[in-house]
Formats: C-alpha cells, sequence, structure tokens
C-alpha cells in the first residue's frame, strides 16, 4: 500500500528522530562507535496563490486570512510569511490589477505570474478573483497539468471555462435578492441604481444583479473619486435604492476610505446597500460576505489535491456564509426603523455608542 503523504512525512521525522535517541543512548553508555546522523530536510510541496489584487484590498486581506489560517503559516514582524510550522511551501503574487488597471500593466503581472510558476513550479496554485482567471489561466494555463484552485470570481466561472480536468473552486455570490427585498421596506418605489467603479468585476457584477433581479439598473462606473461623488448624487434623484459597491479601482484611490464615509453620511436621502462588510459604516445596511470563507475554501481544497483527489472530482461551490450589518446612524438620518427579528441577527454600526 502507498503511504499517505502525510503519513510519509511523519514518519521520516520519527526515523530521524529514532536515530538521533540512538545517538545520544550509545554516547550516554560510552560505547566507541558513535551513529553519525545527517539532518534530511523533508521536502514540502509547493502552493502558489496569485492574487488578482493587491494586500492593501481588505476583500484580498480576508482571503489571504483564509488561506494561512488553513495552511498553518503566520508572517514575522517583517510581514514575511513563515512557512516553517507548515506541512507546505507558499508562496504569494500580487497582480495589483485594480491599483494599475491599463491593460499592459495587467498583461505584464498576467507573465510574470507565469515566469514564476515556471521557475518554481508549485504543486497546486490558488488564484481568486477575475483578472486571474481571465489574464493568467486562460490564456496560459488551460492545458498545464498543473491543479488549479480559484476563489472569488463572481456568479458565474463557465465563462472562462471552468471547472476542467485540472480546475475547480469556488464561485462568489452576493445575496443581493434579499438585500434589496430589505431596501424595499424602506424605499418610495423599486427603482435599484449601483454604483462601484470601472473594472472588469463591477461590469459583469452588474450584469449579474440584473439577471438575479430580473430588472433593469441604472449603473455608474466612475473613475475617479470626483465623478464618484457625481455620480452618486445624479442616481438618488433617478432610483428609490442604491447599491454601493468597494470602489477599489477608482484611478485616485489612496486606500483611505475617510472621504467617502463622510460623503455618504452627509449626502444619502434614500435606502443605500452594500455586499461588502468594508463600506457598512457608509450605508444603510449590508449583506456581506466573509472572504476568509473563499480563502480557507481554496487552501483546503489544494490540500485535497495535494493528498492524491482529482480537481475533475471536486465540484465548484458556492459560497455560503454571510454576516449582516444595520448602520444605525444612517437609519436615525432617513427615519427607518429596522424590525426587531433583523436587528437580533444582524451586526450594529452604531457611532453614537462608542
Amino acid at each position: 500500500m502507498v503511504l499517505h503523504k502525510r503519513l510519509l512525512q511523519a514518519a521520516v521525522m520519527l526515523i530521524l528522530t529514532g536515530f538521533s535517541l540512538i545517538s545520544c543512548f550509545r554516547q550516554n553508555t560510552d560505547e566507541p562507535e558513535a551513529v553519525e546522523t545527517t539532518a534530511v530536510p523533508v521536502q514540502k510541496e509547493k502552493i502558489l496563490y496569485v492574487d488578482s489584487y493587491n494586500l492593501d484590498y481588505p476583500w484580498i486581506q480576508g482571503i489571504t486570512r483564509g488561506i494561512l489560517n488553513t495552511l498553518d503559516i503566520t508572517r514575522d514582524e517583517s510581514g514575511e510569511l513563515d512557512n516553517s510550522k507548515s506541512l507546505y511551501d507558499l508562496r504569494i503574487f500580487h497582480m495589483e490589477t485594480k491599483r494599475y488597471p491599463e491593460q499592459v500593466h495587467i498583461q505584464k503581472a498576467a507573465l510574470d505570474a507565469l515566469a514564476l510558476i515556471e521557475e518554481w513550479k508549485p504543486d497546486v496554485i490558488i488564484t481568486s478573483d477575475d483578472n486571474a482567471a481571465k489574464y493568467l489561466v486562460v490564456p496560459y494555463l488551460m492545458e498545464s497539468d498543473i491543479p488549479i484552485v480559484f476563489c472569488g470570481i463572481n456568479w458565474d466561472a463557465s465563462v472562462y471555462g471552468f471547472p476542467t480536468q485540472h480546475i475547480t473552486g469556488m464561485i462568489e455570490v452576493n445575496l443581493i435578492d434579499k438585500m434589496v427585498e430589505e431596501l424595499k421596506r424602506y424605499g418610495k418605489g423599486d427603482r435599484i441604481g449601483y454604483i462601484r467603479d470601472h473594472s472588469t468585476t463591477s461590469l459583469k457584477e452588474s450584469e449579474h444583479y440584473e439577471s438575479l433581479l430580473q430588472t433593469g439598473i441604472q449603473k455608474k462606473f466612475p473613475t475617479s473619486f470626483s465623478e464618484w461623488k457625481d455620480d452618486f448624487l445624479t442616481l438618488q434623484k433617478q432610483v428609490d435604492m442604491i447599491l454601493v459597491g468597494y470602489p477599489i479601482a477608482l484611478e485616485d484611490w489612496d486606500g483611505n476610505t475617510e472621504p467617502y464615509a463622510t460623503f455618504l453620511n452627509e449626502n444619502t436621502r434614500i435606502p443605500t446597500g452594500s455586499w461588502d462588510q468594508w463600506t457598512s459604516s457608509w450605508v444603510l445596511l449590508s449583506f456581506s460576505l466573509e472572504a476568509e470563507e473563499q480563502g480557507e475554501y481554496a487552501a483546503s481544497t489544494a490540500m485535497r489535491i495535494l493528498d492524491g483527489e482529482s480537481p475533475s472530482s471536486i465540484p465548484v461551490v458556492r459560497n455560503q456564509k454571510a454576516r449582516i450589518f444595520l448602520n444605525m446612524d444612517m437609519a436615525r438620518q432617513l427615519d427607518v426603523q429596522f424590525p426587531m427579528d433583523l436587528i437580533e441577527m444582524a451586526h450594529i454600526v452604531d457611532h453614537r455608542e462608542d
């Protein structure tokens, strides 16, 4: 019987420990012949995580936490990965396609990731979000023998030809239908607006929202903070509720969310909702996904593959976890009273209690 890889690694460590104990025993009994041993490093299986964006993005921070926790990997004081306690050797490559959305940069980032793959030869690749799939996997890795586990792809992975014999993963779906149903309680009508940024994710996401809700949506895809503010004010005159996404792909985005939160808290006049936890202080309510779930699933699936399961035998799944956030500051501003059953299951955002 072929030993399970994890058992084989453990067996090697036990054998080495045994030799060491024998050596110590013989030295203690003054035997003339000493047993000399040389520690043989156990070859760790290699996992490469290719992130579409960058670690400044809270969504990616959550996915990364999920991966690191599942693989038992930490960071040292300088922020470098510490794989010493893990059975795996992990590397992370950030494509930074929201920070630098120009096609020339995205294509270069994909080629840089490909060069790392060819040089390092990982045993499994994890990718997150759409751009890693679109610009790296589809053009360069569809015929590869390296197993790939994706996560964070919005709504539908079939547009990239996934799954395949060597590709599986978790798609990202938002509870937009539930959130819109709740927002309608507090609006004056059922016209829906959408605002985020001008990115691949935003375009694809908003189309799926229309399909899921079976209605047209007034959509805005600004490219700067100034345009984002103007578009929001315009939308408020055209719709009865607005879906607000995290606008990280704006050209002048610098990671400082305070101006966005301040603007919305001062200028919101109709119910707003979001699927991102990081905008929970900007909008009336949020039905947010747990990014950690995506990372935990991707890492645990990579482990299953390294243990011998074929990616083709692991079906593509959807995320299952979400958290509700209620913004009491904005509720008072809009004269909204949430039902008690919703309050009891939600996380409360209320700066008056700070």
